[in-house]
Order: C-alpha cells, then structure tokens, then sequence
C-alpha cells in the first residue's frame, strides 16, 4: 500500500505520464492513413470520421479497368473541378473510398497507391455527378 506525500506524488506522475502516453497515441493513430483521408474529405467541407468511411481495394491496375465502362470523359471533368489530377490511366494499388451523405448521395474517391486521383458525388438515383465539395450540407 503507498503511503506517504512523497509515494502519493510519485503515482500522481506516473498517472499523468501514462494519460499522456494514450493521448499521444491516440493522435498518431489518428493521423495515419485514414486520418490523411478525413483530412482530404475536410478540405471539402465533409465533416465525418474514420470509421465514416468505406473502402474497398479494387485489385485493377488503373481506374479506367476498375470502372468496367468506356465512358469516363465525364468523371474526369467533374473531378477536375475539384482539383483533383484526375489521370485514370496511372497505374497503381487502386482503393474505392466511399463516404454516404444523409441525402442518399455517394461521396466517391479513387485511391491510386493511396493518393486521390479521381474523386466525385454521386447521386444514385439519377447517375448524376458532382465536383466534390458539393452537398457537403447533406453528410453525416
């Protein structure tokens, strides 16, 4: 049993040592790739978390193949509007990431080596797209 000021003193260091240690820890977990992530969304006026996202890799050399359709002349302009780079032929680890707005529009970001390259809102009702940065008041 600890008794004493001086004993007392000593567990309240190592106490407080310890709580600084998790906080620490728990900021370079959170600032890893995911966190890089949330930040990018941020950047657009997305407010979300970690685990609001959903990835999934695609195991396609490039962008182009992962989207199994001809026809991404308007996904590349939309994206770069975003100021995205937007080059669907880079080759690369290809990840979807997905992040789902209250109103039923799709946030969607293609990873390549897990770096955005094309990245665009869709509207699943419609097949419309957006820049991203667009129904960011409809998210999470």
């Amino acid at each position: 049993m600890i008794t004493g000021k001086r004993a007392r003193v000593i567990v309240l260091i190592v106490a407080a040592a310890l709580l600084l240690l998790v906080i620490v820890w728990s900021l370079l977990l959170g600032s890893g790739e995911q966190g890089k992530h949330v930040a990018f969304l941020q950047g657009y006026h997305y407010t979300l978390d970690a685990d609001d996202l959903y990835f999934e890799g695609l195991g396609a050399p490039d962008i182009r193949t992962a989207l199994h359709d001809g026809s991404v002349d308007e996904l590349i302009e939309v994206s770069k509007k975003a100021g995205l780079p937007s080059d669907v032929d880079k080759q690369g680890e290809i990840t979807l990431m997905l992040l789902a707005l209250k109103n039923q529009h799709v946030v969607t970001v293609y990873l390549v080596d897990g770096e955005p390259e094309l990245g665009f809102v869709q509207v699943p009702s419609s097949g419309d797209v957006y820049p991203l940065g667009e129904f960011y008041d409809a998210q999470n």
